[in-house]
């Protein structure tokens, strides 16, 4: 079977540059899907520009950090700090994972983040987690929960080969830890969300976060076996039109996914361009 990819886009709302990347790596590019920031500052300028391009494969990023809460603060306390705000995400995830943080709470939250990318019109294909926090110790369950409320069929695994080394650019020991701790918690979560939602066989751009090339997106493309593999990218019209202050060259990411036409890139790399929304699909 011909190799499918996912190009996907995380952020979608974040600020008006990342947004607009989005649709022009759409219309112009290899991007075929995104996933929306319910609270992102964009977030109604996504749902428009979603709306105008109804082949734009859309997910819903869910989020318990950087970004402002969608539900009542005094419905969620147990998630945010004493600002009345999300924690910092390495305390954030920690809260959950000890327990600290109500699952109940979180689903609270999480159902008012995907009820308001509904409400905009928008049929979420998809769920996927801003640091991957749908995959963290206890939230996998809660993630399942929410997909079958709304009729998501789909979730993201963030599990990138542990030797996979890509691009080393910027790539520190930390990060390389943090790529452990997230891989073994989407190993964990494949148990929690196996015969309940679909997902990628396979999953790249964790190494490369943030500094993609098309050099590396054509070597991923050209390792791909059957099934189908996820690319998640960041894209960005410019470095400096990115808000939380995060040191990712946004615009790399851009150009590393406008630098192929999508006929040539299929047939250049023998794989097939899909969404989450066709990429289970007989005729994709």
């Amino acid at each position: 079977m011909t190799p499918r990819l996912i190009v996907h886009a995380d952020d979608f709302g974040r600020s008006v540059g990342l947004t607009e990347a989005v649709a022009e790596a759409f219309e112009r590019g290899i991007l075929t899907s995104a996933s929306i920031v319910a609270g992102g500052p964009e977030f109604e300028r996504a749902a428009a520009l979603t709306r105008a391009h109804p082949e734009l494969d859309v997910g819903v990023h869910l989020a318990v950090d950087e970004y402002p809460p969608i539900a009542d603060p005094e419905r969620i306390p147990t998630l945010l700090g004493p600002d009345g705000c999300f924690r910092g995400r390495g305390r954030a995830l920690l809260a959950i994972a000890s327990g600290r943080a109500s699952l109940a709470e979180m689903r609270r939250e999480w159902e008012s983040q995907v009820q308001k990318v509904v409400d905009a019109g928008l049929r979420p294909s998809h769920l996927d987690g801003h640091g991957h926090c749908h995959a963290a110790p206890r939230a996998a369950t809660v993630a399942a929960e929410v997909a079958e409320r709304f009729g998501i069929p789909a979730i993201r695994i963030p599990f990138e080969p542990l030797l996979h080394l890509g691009n080393l650019r910027h790539f520190s020991a930390r990060r390389y830890v943090q790529k452990l701790l997230v891989c073994a918690a989407g190993a964990r979560a494949r148990s929690c969300w196996k015969q309940r939602l679909r997902y990628p066989d396979r999953f790249a751009g964790f190494t490369e976060g943030g500094r993609l090339d098309a050099a590396c997106v054509g070597r991923i493309a050209a390792s791909l076996g059957p099934g189908v593999c996820e690319l998640m990218t960041h894209p960005g019209l410019a470095n400096d039109d990115a808000p939380f202050g995060l040191d990712y060259d946004w615009r790399g990411d851009f150009e590393a996914v406008t630098a192929f036409d999508r006929t040539e890139f299929e047939d250049r790399f023998g794989v097939r361009l899909v969404s989450y929304r066709d990429a289970w699909s007989e005729t994709a």
